[in-house]
Parts: structure tokens; C-alpha cells; sequence
């Protein structure tokens, strides 16, 4: 029996909490049924009689925003994303990885994208610049964002996800995107640190979806047309 790790802060990630109870279940399904290289098999009648029910696969897919890919043919979906959190970096040394790299090779995925250990640099020195620099570029972010807790976990996920310029507006676009997103939805606390620096790209094209009246926006627009009458 597989054993692995879980990511318990899902349920404070908006696309999760977005999405469909049916859709959340495949989700949860696909990281639990895949291989150990991020690959589930396609079997929807197994994972159907398993739900007792058919399954909208097609709904869960469009939902999934770039999470899935699918590869051979369509027989299988890869979760890129798996790797990423049971792993963290893939090393050549490690007995996982040695277990991991031939499969992804097999299935002609492209492994050069996935995060690795260098044992020949620094783990927070990027080739376009030195340490100092990418703590400053850390720093400006950090001081925009509002839950400081976390802080040396989410410096770790900010050198690895930012390298580039490219990267480094994109993610000032997605904390831009994510300060709405916490001033529309009062309600909501800020996530910590290391979840949403590990989690940032998600925020980098967030579209707010259009909110329907609630009764006391209703209600506020009552008294405004009663003053004007």
C-alpha cells in the first residue's frame, strides 16, 4: 500500500476551494490512485464504481487549469504539481529520484522544467544574480504581503519559482491580484507565507468572478434610491 504525503493546506487554496464537491473528490482521487512518478493510469470505471456514480471527467479537466496533462494518447494524465510537493527537488543520487527520472523519460515528459539539487551552487544562488540581490527582491515582496508568518520557507519558494525578470513581475502581478482578491473577500485571512510563495502562479492571471447582490449590498442600494426619491 502507497503512502505519501498530503497537502492539508488545499483547503485554504482558492482554485481548490473553488471548485466542484465532485470535482475536489477526483482531485483528491488522482493524488491518492497516481504512481509515484505524479502518473495515474486512466481507469474512469474503476474510479467511478468506486464513487458509486458516474464522474463529469470533462468538467474536472477544464476546472483543472493547466493541472493535468495528458500524455500517451490519453490513456494517462500526469500531475506535474505531485512531484513538486512529495520531492521537493529531484537529485540523481537520491533512490526516488533514480526511481522517478526513468519514468518521466519513458513518457517523454520534459524533466529539465522540474526543480533539482545542484550540489555545485548555492541553494539560493541563481545564475542571474547573487544571494544579496535575490534577498532584496524577496524583501520588497515580503514587505507587501500581510501574514508574516513563514518567512524563511516562503524565501525558499520565491528562489526557486523567481529567476527571471519575467518571473519577477509576474509574481508582483499575482500579489497585486491576490491583495484584491483579500479585500473583496473580507471574510478570508491572508494565507502564510510558505503556502502562498509555493503556490503564487495561481494568483498570477486570477480573475475575481462576478459576485451576485448579496442582501446587504442589496440593502444599502434600497437606502440610496430612498434618499434620491
Amino acid at each position: 500500500m502507497a503512502k505519501r504525503l498530503t497537502d492539508s493546506e488545499k483547503w485554504e487554496d482558492p482554485w481548490f476551494l473553488d471548485l466542484k464537491d465532485e470535482h475536489k473528490l477526483i482531485w483528491i482521487y488522482l493524488l491518492d490512485k497516481c504512481d509515484h512518478a505524479g502518473i495515474w493510469k486512466v481507469n474512469k470505471r474503476l474510479a467511478e464504481f468506486c464513487f458509486g456514480h458516474s464522474l463529469d471527467w470533462e468538467g474536472f479537466l477544464k476546472a483543472s487549469n493547466g493541472r493535468i496533462e495528458i500524455i500517451s494518447g490519453g490513456e494517462k494524465w500526469f500531475i506535474p504539481k505531485f512531484l513538486n510537493f512529495q520531492y521537493g527537488s529531484l537529485d540523481e543520487k537520491n533512490s526516488m529520484s533514480k526511481r522517478v527520472l526513468p519514468i518521466l523519460e519513458k513518457e517523454g515528459l520534459n524533466t529539465l522544467g522540474l526543480p533539482r539539487v545542484n550540489p555545485g551552487k548555492n541553494k539560493y544562488k541563481e545564475s542571474n544574480g547573487n544571494k544579496k540581490e535575490k534577498e532584496d527582491q524577496f524583501l520588497e515582496i515580503w514587505a507587501q504581503y500581510p501574514n508574516k508568518a513563514g518567512k524563511t520557507k516562503a524565501f525558499e519558494k520565491f528562489c526557486g519559482s523567481v529567476k527571471t525578470e519575467d518571473d519577477l513581475q509576474a509574481i508582483r502581478q499575482a500579489l497585486s491580484r491576490y491583495l484584491k482578491h483579500l479585500q473583496v473577500n473580507t471574510w478570508k485571512q491572508a494565507q502564510d507565507g510558505k503556502t502562498w510563495f509555493n503556490s503564487w502562479r495561481d494568483w498570477e492571471n486570477y480573475t475575481e468572478p462576478e459576485r451576485s447582490k448579496n442582501a446587504e449590498d442589496r440593502c444599502a442600494e434600497l437606502v440610496r434610491e430612498i434618499r434620491a426619491f
